[in-house]
C-alpha cells in the first residue's frame, strides 16, 4: 500500500507573489470526512470538478494512503451529504522548489485565515533532514499536532493559534 511520508507546518501568511519557487498550480478544493477514528480516515475531495475518495492510515509523520477517483457526479454528492463536520474549503498553490514541491493552502470559509504547508519526502531520513527554506521564517511545524489535520478542522474549527518561537 502506498505510504505518504510529509511534514505540515504552519505559516503566518499566504505566500506573495514573487515567491522564489515556480508556481505549478492552484486549484480550489473542497474536501468532507466520511470517517474519522484513531486509526485513519476516510475523505471525499473535490478539486476541478474531479472527486476523490481517500483512505488514510494512521500516523503522524508516514502514514499509508490509497485513492480512488469517483466517476458519478451523484455519488460525490451523495458522499458530501454524509460527511461529518463542515466540509474544508481552500486554495492550493503548488510551487517546485529545486528539491521539493511545496503546497500551500490557504483555508476559505469557516477556517479563513489559517495558511498551511506541506512538503512530502520520498523516506523518513529526508524528511527528517529537512529544513525550511529563508523564504517561510515564521512558519510552525504542526507534524503530529491532529489539531492541524483536515479531519479535525473540519469537525472542530480552528484551534488556539500556535505563536512561533521566540
Amino acid at each position: 500500500m502506498p505510504l505518504e511520508i510529509e511534514r505540515r507546518f504552519l505559516l503566518p501568511k499566504a505566500p506573495a507573489h514573487n515567491h522564489p519557487d515556480r508556481l505549478d498550480h492552484t486549484a480550489w478544493l473542497r474536501q468532507g470526512y466520511l470517517v474519522v477514528s484513531p486509526e485513519g480516515a476516510l475523505r471525499i475531495r473535490e478539486e476541478e470538478g474531479a472527486c476523490t475518495l481517500t483512505a488514510k492510515g494512521q500516523g503522524e509523520l508516514a502514514h499509508e494512503e490509497c485513492e480512488l477517483p469517483i466517476e458519478s457526479a451523484d455519488m460525490s454528492a451523495l458522499l458530501f451529504r454524509l460527511a461529518v463536520g463542515t466540509p474544508v474549503e481552500k486554495i492550493r498553490h503548488s510551487y517546485i522548489g529545486a528539491t521539493y514541491e511545496y503546497v500551500i493552502d490557504v483555508f476559505e470559509a469557516h477556517l479563513k485565515g489559517l495558511v498551511m504547508m506541506e512538503i512530502e519526502f520520498p523516506s523518513e531520513e529526508a524528511a527528517h533532514a529537512y529544513v525550511l527554506p529563508a523564504w517561510a521564517s515564521g512558519a510552525v511545524e504542526v507534524t503530529g499536532n491532529i489539531a492541524y489535520t483536515n479531519a479535525y478542522l473540519s469537525q472542530k474549527g480552528l484551534p488556539q493559534r500556535i505563536k512561533p518561537d521566540a
